[in-house]
């Protein structure tokens, strides 16, 4: 599996443990869930994924996400993140 999309089910940060075992995993679509802030340093770790989708999440912040792609090569979309926008 290279490509998975969770968005809009109601995955949260303990379902997204099994996910990121998903060691063949590129592209990753995380939009419209209860992922939050804390669950992005788990998935920074996983050395395969190229690209993050995580439009209109709430708890998860664009400083977060600009985290990611300093410290990885992972590429976030945050298109209309949500509330926080620090």
């Amino acid at each position: 599996l290279r490509a998975l999309i969770v968005s809009g089910t109601q995955v949260t940060d303990g379902g997204l443990k099994r996910i990121i075992r998903m060691r063949s995993l590129r592209a990753l679509d995380i939009s419209k869930t209860g992922i939050t802030d804390d669950a992005i340093p788990e998935i920074s770790k996983m050395r395969m994924l190229l690209l993050l989708r995580a439009n209109d999440c709430p708890s998860i912040t664009r400083a977060t996400l600009a985290q990611i792609d300093k410290k990885t090569s992972i590429v976030s979309e945050p298109i209309g993140v949500g509330p926080n926008l620090e």
